[in-house]
């Protein structure tokens, strides 16, 4: 009887495991992904503690301030975060992967100041966002570049024009510009994207990789582009064993880059779930700046005020769509200690 019974159940375990398997590779297939590439990083084993990390020199003053609990519940997972060039203290947000296509507004109280549908089919993965003026009018960028399994044939930039008001109601905004973005040799999964104004690029940094590689296209590309390899960035720490002591398997993501932006005058600040990193554009090669931040869970999104070099923004997302989600600031108040 004992052997009867863990026969079936080896039976049904075993046509559960191949109806995933169909169900995985009919959806890779229908969605034109690379499915062999999926299968692969669906079972790749995490990457084993490092025994040293590079040395970081931190910043030498800065502050963090809690600002308030996100108000709007439907705001679950703020995986993108930037801040408005038409309202002052107005920052747009937008969930990660799963939602609907959703672009949200909220005041530095964390208040609900507004809802857009954005008019494209689906959100595959959206995964970023950042802010930046085109003749002479604001737009939002909206990056759909997350790739977990690094499977998609091709990843998309979204353009739309920042709404003219601020509404509690719901609205739509129709997309003034797309980007269907593929990089030279292979998929990566991407949630950390930035515009640099200045010098008219928007970068993409790969997160489940090391080293990260920093990508980036040109802000005025249309239609299909090829990502250009700008340079690989190995100067991010690793997980270590005090790591994997302190979080077991959640340890693995801790450094990962899950948000940057840039400052006029290049500055490029990168965050991860447990610090944030100060990069000069003009010197990608050169260690960053740690920025330290508190650990306060799933910290996805980072953005620089508009205008601002010093003053930044940061978000935590709500724990499996439960609890609070925060808004903080970070104030970059002294960089180096020769500064005045």
């Amino acid at each position: 009887m004992l052997l009867r019974l863990i026969r079936w159940i080896l039976i049904i375990a075993a046509l559960c495991g191949l109806g995933f398997f169909l169900l995985f590779v009919g959806y890779g297939l229908s969605r034109g992904y690379d499915v062999g590439a999926g299968l692969y990083h669906l079972f790749e084993l995490a990457p084993s503690p490092v025994s040293s990390n590079p040395t970081l020199t931190n910043v030498f003053q800065q502050e963090v301030v809690w600002l308030a609990d996100i108000a709007n519940r439907d705001l679950d997972e703020s995986s993108g975060l930037t801040a408005s060039h038409r309202f002052d203290g107005i920052l747009y947000s937008i969930n990660d992967s799963g939602s609907e296509p959703v672009l949200y507004a909220m005041d530095l109280n964390g208040r609900h100041r507004g809802t857009w549908q954005i008019d494209v089919d689906e959100a595959v993965d959206w995964e970023a966002m950042d802010a930046v003026i085109l003749n002479d009018e604001p737009h939002l960028l909206i990056a759909d570049t997350g790739d977990n399994l690094r499977w998609r044939d091709a990843v998309t930039l979204l353009l739309v024009p920042e709404p003219h008001y601020l509404d509690t109601e719901s609205g739509s905004l129709a997309v003034a510009g797309l980007v269907k973005v593929t990089y030279p040799t292979q998929a990566y999964d991407v949630e950390a994207v930035a515009i640099d104004a200045t010098e008219g690029w928007i970068y993409l940094l790969s997160k489940r990789t090391f080293p990260h590689y920093l990508f980036r296209i040109p802000l005025a590309a249309d239609g299909n582009v090829v990502a250009e390899l700008v340079t690989t960035i190995d100067s991010l720490p690793q997980p270590d064993e005090m790591d994997y002591l302190a979080f077991e398997e959640e340890a693995k993501y801790r450094h990962l880059p899950t948000g940057m932006d840039i400052a006029p005058g290049g500055r490029l600040v990168v965050t991860t779930l447990k610090h944030a990193y100060l990069f000069d554009t003009r010197r990608l090669d050169a260690s960053p700046l740690r920025i330290r931040l508190p650990t306060v869970g799933q910290r996805e999104a980072i953005t620089f005020a508009a205008d601002s070099n010093d003053t930044l923004y940061f978000s935590r997302e709500r724990y499996e769509g439960k609890g609070d989600a925060d808004l903080y600031q970070l104030k970059l108040k002294q960089i180096y200690p020769s500064e005045p």
